[in-house]
């Protein structure tokens, strides 16, 4: 018998890092978001909704608004991406550019490319 565990938690990417570029070199797009997943050893994402889009944040030039869903992560599909993957693919470095696929509250699709920061 197979039991599914569903995890609800906050999923926060700071706007600004703190530290210095050269000691911290992992950029931010300025985002919170409601993440859920299901499993234990192996958990994958089930549903990715933004809660929080900060000013000025490259989320925000980018066109990314709050309840969007996240539906890919650079190709990584939501339902079913791996956690430990979707944490990988959400790791930038200021300058590259991360490739979100969400669907907005009238339910279309669109390809979001934020410029990390």
């Amino acid at each position: 018998m197979q039991h599914a565990i569903r995890t609800p938690f906050l999923l926060v990417l700071p706007l600004l890092a703190a530290l210095p570029s050269e000691a911290h070199a992992e950029g931010s797009i300025g985002i919170a978001a409601a993440v859920s997943t299901k499993g234990i050893f192996s958990p994958e994402i089930e549903r990715f909704t933004i809660s929080d889009v900060h000013k000025d944040s490259a989320a925000q030039a980018a066109g990314l608004k709050v309840g969007d869903q996240v539906v890919a992560i650079d190709g990584c599909r939501i339902p079913g991406c791996p956690a430990k993957k979707a944490k990988s693919l959400m790791s930038r470095e200021p300058g590259e550019v991360l490739p979100l696929m969400v669907v907005d509250g009238s339910g279309s699709e669109r390809l979001i490319n934020i410029n990390v920061r």
